[in-house]
């Protein structure tokens, strides 16, 4: 069809080419062939054919026209000065980095290295940024997107000239996503990582508490937990947290993430001895030991009463046993400190395995005269050791139990501590409510 197309089309156009060939040149001119029939059906099909081909094009161009991707929309003014800035921050690629901060992230993973330099580790932006504002020293930060930086001082578009200043003055190490991943201590790297030195603990408040609340941790070893009971002794206003020996590090990465900033507005001490710790509560506090006890314990308070007080008096007829008297060491400061060395007898200890304890329902302390706060002593995943409860016997505390149903005998530690210490906490915020109208009525009279 094709072949009588084009002869069709030769015939059509009239005088013929020019050829030349070697030294002659002629002309020749075509016989024009005048068939009415053919020339018209010639001429339609040509034309069929070239709208044809039209619209094969006109198809093809609307096909390209919808598979082409669609353009991202132009920047904003905003976006572009915002972005503008983050690329103003000065910052050094760990490639080229000193070997101190190539191996940071590394060593960080020693705890002995940790406690001997006294470092913590902190991963996401939130965290970093209360570190920061609360004067943690950063010694080194590695981020994988400046966008994670910028974040550390403003949310996005809203970064200032003097936030990327401030940002600047910051250790600041890029590093690729896959080395962030290789040290951190969550499955998925948030992109940003802290090395820093422990800050000193906040500074107590002007006006003091009128009934601190002291929290002591006894053996409680894992992280998540001790995050969360630290997060929530942070929230209930706790005046100090004692960790006794055995407890795991509260500057562990992931005690720290899970704490949420509690670290920074608490005063930690940590490995803690029993046989010092009256030095570091309140003379004359009420103490309180949580663990959790199954069914109707109240009523064991009259015997356990009569049980804590023979063996009171048990102890101080024990005149001249080498156990009986206190003795005083100087403590790392140089301070003069009391030590009780009947903790350090075992065989003493297991008297008190099994003492009984007067037991009180969580919302039924009777904090109304606790003029010098409470003590709450929290047992950690195994239980309480004997030396918390000799601690608590010793004191004339009581044992806080949570009533549980449906057969359950245990709680989580953290779901245990935030339920006794938001009713601690509401309970002495009574008596200090009720004191404080006490001495207007009697100033106004």
């Amino acid at each position: 069809m094709y072949s009588v197309q084009a002869g069709l089309l030769r015939a059509l156009e009239g005088p013929g080419r020019v050829w030349s060939r070697g030294s002659r040149v002629f002309s020749r001119r075509p016989v024009r062939v005048h068939l009415k029939g053919p020339v018209k059906e010639a001429e339609d099909t040509v034309r069929r054919y070239e709208d044809l081909v039209a619209g094969h094009a006109a198809a093809r161009t609307e096909d390209q026209q919808k598979t082409k991707p669609e353009q991202k929309p132009q920047a904003t003014p905003s976006q572009d000065a915002d972005a503008a800035l983050r690329n103003g921050i000065r910052y050094t690629l760990l490639s080229e980095a000193q070997v101190y901060e190539r191996k940071l992230l590394e060593n960080m993973k020693s705890q002995k290295y940790r406690v001997q330099h006294q470092l913590f580790m902190a991963e996401g932006h939130r965290i970093i940024r209360e570190a920061i504002e609360h004067g943690a020293t950063p010694l080194a930060l590695y981020f994988t997107r400046l966008k994670l930086v910028a974040a550390l001082k403003a949310a996005p578009a809203s970064l200032k000239l003097e936030d990327v200043h401030a940002l600047s003055e910051l250790p600041l190490y890029r590093a690729d996503y896959k080395t962030l991943q290789t040290w951190s201590s969550v499955t998925t790297s948030p992109g940003i990582v802290g090395v820093f030195k422990i800050p000193a603990p906040p500074a107590p408040c002007a006006q003091p508490p009128t009934q601190p609340l002291t929290l002591v941790l006894d053996e409680l070893r894992e992280p998540g937990n001790l995050g969360g009971v630290l997060r929530t002794a942070a929230a209930v206003g706790a005046t100090q947290v004692l960790l006794m020996k055995g407890c795991c590090d509260p500057w562990e990465a992931k005690v720290v993430r899970a704490g949420c900033g509690a670290h920074f507005r608490l005063t930690l001490t940590t490995k803690s001895t029993w046989n010092t710790l009256a030095n570091h509560i309140p003379e004359n506090a009420q103490i309180f030991l949580a663990d959790v006890h199954r069914g109707d314990g109240a009523s064991q308070g009259a015997g356990a009463e009569e049980d804590v007080a023979a063996r009171q008096e048990e102890e101080a007829g024990r005149s001249g046993d080498s156990l009986e008297g206190n003795v005083y060491e100087l403590d790392e400061g140089g301070n003069k400190v009391t030590v009780d060395p009947s903790y350090s007898d075992p065989q003493h200890l297991e008297l008190y395995q099994h003492v009984s304890l007067p037991t009180l329902r969580y919302d039924r302390l009777g904090l109304g005269g606790a003029e010098a706060g409470a003590v709450l002593v929290i047992g950690g995943e195994v239980g309480v050791s004997n030396a918390a409860k000799k601690f608590v016997a010793d004191n004339f505390g009581s044992q806080v139990t949570i009533p549980l149903a449906n057969g359950m005998d245990s709680l989580n530690v953290g779901v245990a501590s935030g339920v006794i210490l938001y009713e601690m906490h509401k309970q002495l915020h009574e008596v200090a409510t009720q004191r404080l109208w006490k001495e207007r009525g009697e100033g106004g009279g």
